[in-house]
């Protein structure tokens, strides 16, 4: 959850910096392509980090892939999709 963190405030931080016409970099394409990548990454963790259901923790795959696949996962896939 750290790295997520991590990868959180680096898009808040360089997203607004989109706006400006900055000179194009290397360093700005490796750096999107990873984050981009552990973005992906995190998506199909997602389906294996434990939920909390009505005060019991869910540790079941197929409940917690259904309970994602019902709440953030195509916010989260639609967000990803724009960024490959």
């Amino acid at each position: 959850d750290f790295l997520t963190v991590c990868m959180l405030i680096y898009d808040i931080v360089v997203i607004p910096l989109l706006a400006y016409d900055l000179p194009p970099s290397l360093a700005w394409d490796v750096a999107e392509v990873c984050i981009t990548a552990l973005w992906t990454l995190d998506l199909v963790l997602t389906f294996f980090r434990a939920i909390e259901q009505g005060g019991i923790v869910e540790m079941r795959i197929r409940s917690i892939a259904r309970n994602y696949l019902r709440t953030w996962f195509f916010f989260d896939a639609a967000m990803i999709a724009m960024d490959w």
